[in-house]
């Protein structure tokens, strides 16, 4: 019986443990409005949190889709001491995109082996002027930007094999 006991005791300290480390890095995203159209303003509510006790450097990655088209991943570095929680209420205006449908915006954090990602959806309604891969890179650095993250690489695209031949 208190063989029994001591091994239950080990595995709730090892459970706690692991559970206090998975959570050392916290990521929250959303839109508010959740729907626009080109020209429209909405916001952008960010959260990347440290809740561990000692200061961390941690690697963002931000990708940003609209249909066929994906920008990213973009990707940043981000001090934040123990304890801190950046967060940022970022207004931008939603570029031209040819194309209606969700915008998706996916946003993770790690550090060393504790990651967390978190993803924001914005139902567009077609334009018909305006380039989709620009105004997505556009949107992808206008976010960064707006919380303060130094990129450490281009952003990239990738896209259909349709629009790879469209673009030669």
């Amino acid at each position: 019986m208190r063989t029994l006991l001591s091994i239950f005791c080990t595995a709730a300290i090892v459970a706690i443990a692991a559970t206090a480390a998975m959570a050392q890095i916290d990521v929250d995203i959303s839109f508010d409005p959740t729907s626009a159209s080109a020209g429209d303003e909405v916001h952008l509510n960010l959260s990347v949190a440290n809740q561990g006790a000692d200061p961390v450097l941690a690697d963002i990655d931000l990708t940003v889709t609209l249909g066929d088209f994906t920008v990213g991943p973009l990707l940043g570095k981000l001090p934040l001491a123990a304890g801190e929680q950046l967060t940022r209420d970022v207004s931008m205006v939603i570029p031209p995109a040819p194309v209606s449908g969700d915008l998706t915006l996916d946003l993770a954090a790690s550090v060393g082996e504790f990651q967390d990602s978190s993803s924001a959806t914005l139902t567009l309604m077609s334009s018909s002027e305006g380039s989709t891969d620009q105004g997505l890179t556009a949107l992808a650095q206008q976010l960064f930007a707006g919380m303060g993250i130094s990129t450490s690489s281009t952003p990239t695209e990738q896209t259909s094999f349709g629009g790879l031949k469209q673009s030669y």
